[in-house]
């Protein structure tokens, strides 16, 4: 059996300060909510649909990357789609969707636009 193509590029800001959090065995884990703005036009009027993508690095990556990326920078992550599946307290199953970074390049948008 093969593994499916699992790989996405997206570009967006940081929302917030990311949180570097460790495991118990020791493993730094980086994580940070994306904003992605998407402009279209309807009824001869441009709209922004914002979407917020949460994303995850590991180890010395996320150590690295957390001292860096700050509530509004422009980055583009490359990396896979994981899933989370829990059961809350009530047994009620819940379940999301993240990036797992594998790669994150700084952009160089200016703070008064978008792209």
């Amino acid at each position: 059996m093969t593994n499916a193509l699992n790989l996405t590029i997206i570009e967006g800001r940081v929302v917030r300060t990311p949180d570097l959090l460790y495991t118990k065995n020791g493993h730094a884990m980086c994580k940070f909510d994306l904003a992605i703005n998407e402009t279209y036009k309807s009824d001869n009027e441009f709209k922004t649909l914002t979407s917020f993508i949460s994303i995850s690095m590991w180890d010395k990556m996320a150590e690295s990357f957390s001292k860096y990326l700050d509530k509004g920078k422009a980055v583009r992550v490359i990396g896979g789609i994981k899933q989370n599946n829990w059961e809350d307290q009530n047994n009620k199953r819940h379940s999301d969707l993240y990036i797992n970074a594998t790669n994150i390049e700084f952009l160089d948008w200016s703070t008064s636009s978008q792209k």
